[in-house]
């Protein structure tokens, strides 16, 4: 139930014009071997939701939400909960916050990553092919959802 007023793309006359309400589904994938990861995101109009795993070991680590600022210069807010003896907050709140920006809705994004005794090195590696993911969740999104302009 929203109990907010909603966000409404105005013709030039200043009337709301009818939204698009489609729900999409996605599915991205970066990184190869023991770090690859996937992605399955939801699309709404007015919020996305990202669940983010190894696909050798997918399980729930942390999960993050973001909610835009109103200033368009600025990044989002995010809150995390995670699953205690997981580091997953970390990429939980890049993908939240990262699309959260960017689209200017809210976003909920789960994680599960898992590499087996990971070292620092691997945790970097894990960390660098989540970048990779951000951007190409952005990219199938950016053909979903507008970006709002600054």
């Amino acid at each position: 139930m929203q109990s907010c007023p909603s966000a409404h793309t105005m013709d030039e006359n200043g009337n709301a014009e009818e939204e698009r309400n489609m729900v999409e589904t996605i599915k991205v994938q970066a990184g190869e071997g023991a770090f690859a990861l996937e992605a399955v995101a939801v699309a709404m109009p007015r919020g996305i939701t990202v669940t983010a795993y190894t696909p050798a070991y997918a399980h729930l680590g942390a999960t993050a939400q973001a909610i835009p600022r109103p200033e368009h210069d600025r990044t989002a807010t995010v809150s995390i909960l995670a699953v205690p003896c997981h580091r997953d907050e970390v990429p939980a709140h890049d993908i939240a916050a990262a699309l959260a920006t960017k689209f200017r809705v809210p976003v909920a994004a789960s994680c599960g990553f898992h590499v087996e005794a990971a070292s620092t090195d691997d945790i970097e590696h894990v960390l660098a092919t989540t970048r990779d993911l951000i951007a190409a969740l952005e990219d199938r999104i950016a053909q979903i959802l507008p970006v709002p302009e600054d």
